[in-house]
């Protein structure tokens, strides 16, 4: 028997424009058409009944957008022509599943509440068309129609309202066992149970923060509403890193002084680590705030609670103070710190945190004229696949200046030119004003003063996109560069410009363009 496959039976875009305008007499604008096609899938029929819906609709994109399996039409439709014909235990599974995105067999069974065999059912609704899409080659992954889970969805809502809230804990619950965050907390959030939401909260706030996402975390504070009271100190503590991570710096000392007041009493090592975290984040705080002297009077007792952290919190906070205190000039301790995160971070195999106290700890040798230790740095950094595009201009920047300091100039310009296609890639102004600078100074310093001075102009555009704390690092680089030009004329046959012994942003300023001073993995441009 010949099988059609359900791909072939969906319209296209132009097939559903033919359809709706010769069967259906409604013509549409092509992106309305567009619209619709992708919201009915191509299904035939629900672009009938989408025709149907719209005749006298005045707005018409607004009517498309609004068209849910909830729509009378749509809904009468699946139940009298779809639902009613299948079995009982079939159609308990459709409306059970209904409430999800994606399914699999095993998450069915525990929506189901049973063992269904639920991976057989739905390759059978798959093969026979029934408005279930597969969603990887092996079948292990599905979807419904979403006209048809919506008009499932409304059923259930209909028939079994009280049903709905345990649907979505059971769901919560198992997504969360498979670390899927974002399913797990929408499902949490629709549940309205209190305990799985903050389930959710405490084990997906560690991993959201380290993989850069502190923009969602703390979306989904703010959707949860808890109070600060509701909060556990550990929940406290991950919201006021994602509000200092997000720049909202007012939102964070209520947070930090409830954690403080639940653990007054309190010495065991968790308490202590929380006492060190309420720390580091003031630390932070006052950096982005200009006030390194502040910084570093409140990174003292963060840095005494390092060892009782968990490996990967100590690895982030050791790498974040060692920024702190380089930029206070102890660049001893900061180097020890720096060290300190990146082996952790090596021995836990998380590249983020490592490539990050690599590019501090480069600009650090740097600084204390340690060049090959410098350069070991910046080659790791460029060696690794996941550094950041900005990561790897800084890299190749700190090159460029090695090689300066080794009278390499051909060596400098190479890497000064593969620094500006990096930053172009990367696409953030500070990177390019800061490569172009580079490049201005070293043609400057070739006696190649038409194009020194063409290339500091380029980089002073750059520099005006910048935001604020980026625009001040820059200008200060711009500076060393026009010092050192206030001695030439400005004309083409100038002499050459001399380089001076250290040319590069300050140790621990670089790392304040894409962070501000503070950094969780991924938490970069």
């Amino acid at each position: 028997m010949l099988e059609i496959d359900a791909d072939v039976l969906r319209f296209a875009p132009a097939e559903a424009q033919q359809f709706l305008h010769d069967t259906m007499g409604l013509s549409l604008a092509p992106e309305l058409v567009v619209a619709l096609t992708q919201r009915t899938e191509g299904w035939a029929a629900g672009l009938q009944l989408a025709a149907l819906s719209l005749r006298g609709r005045p707005d018409k994109g607004a009517a498309i957008a609004a068209f849910r399996g909830s729509n009378r039409m749509v809904l009468d439709y699946l139940l009298d022509e779809v639902l009613a014909q299948l079995a009982a235990d079939t159609h308990r599974f459709l409306l059970t599943t209904s409430i999800l995105t994606r399914l699999c067999g095993p998450l069915c069974d525990e929506l189901l509440a049973s063992e269904a065999n639920s991976s057989a059912l739905l390759y059978a609704l798959e093969r026979s068309n029934l408005f279930v899409v597969r969603l990887d080659e092996e079948g292990q992954w599905f979807r419904y129609h979403q006209l048809f889970a919506e008009a499932l969805q409304q059923r259930l809502q209909q028939t079994q309202p009280e049903l709905l809230l345990t649907l979505h804990q059971r769901a919560a619950r198992w997504w969360l066992q498979h670390e899927a965050w974002a399913e797990a907390f929408h499902h949490a959030l629709a549940s309205g149970d209190t305990a799985i939401q903050t389930d959710v909260l405490d084990a997906a706030s560690g991993p959201l923060l380290m993989s850069g996402q502190s923009a969602l975390l703390r979306h989904w504070f703010e959707q949860l509403r808890l109070t600060f009271a509701q909060r556990s100190p550990a929940l406290n503590l991950f919201y006021a890193w994602s509000v200092l991570l997000t720049g909202e710096l007012a939102l964070i000392e209520p947070s930090l002084q409830l954690v403080e007041q639940r653990i007054a009493s309190d010495n065991d090592g968790e308490s202590v680590s929380w006492r060190g975290q309420v720390a580091a984040i003031r630390s932070y705080r006052q950096v982005v705030l200009g006030d390194i002297a502040g910084a570093l009077e409140a990174a003292e007792p963060a840095i005494t609670a390092l060892p009782q952290y968990e490996p990967l919190m100590r690895a982030v906070i050791a790498m974040n103070l060692g920024a702190v205190v380089a930029l206070a000039g102890q660049l001893a301790q900061a180097i020890q710190l720096l060290t300190e995160a990146e082996n952790v971070a090596n021995a836990l195999g998380n590249p983020w945190v490592a490539l990050a106290a690599q590019e501090f700890l480069g600009q650090l040798w740097l600084e204390k004229a340690e060049l090959e230790r410098a350069a070991a740095s910046f080659k790791r950094i460029l060696q690794t696949e996941a550094s950041a595009f900005n990561q790897r201009v800084s890299a190749t920047l700190g090159l460029a200046t090695i090689s300066v300091e080794r009278n390499d100039l051909a060596a400098a310009s190479a890497y000064a030119q593969q620094a500006q296609a990096l930053a172009g890639q990367c696409g953030l102004p500070e990177w390019q004003a800061l490569s172009k600078l580079q490049l201005a100074r070293l043609a400057l310093a070739q006696a190649d003063n038409a194009s020194g001075y063409a290339l500091r102009a380029e980089a002073i555009a750059h520099e005006q996109r910048c935001l604020p704390s980026a625009r001040a690092i820059v200008a200060a680089v711009r500076v060393q560069l026009d010092v050192a030009l206030a001695e030439l004329p400005l004309h083409a046959d100038a002499p050459a410009l001399a380089l001076g012994p250290r040319w590069f942003p300050p140790p621990g300023t670089k790392g304040q363009l894409s962070s501000g001073g503070a950094f969780f993995a991924g938490e970069r441009a």
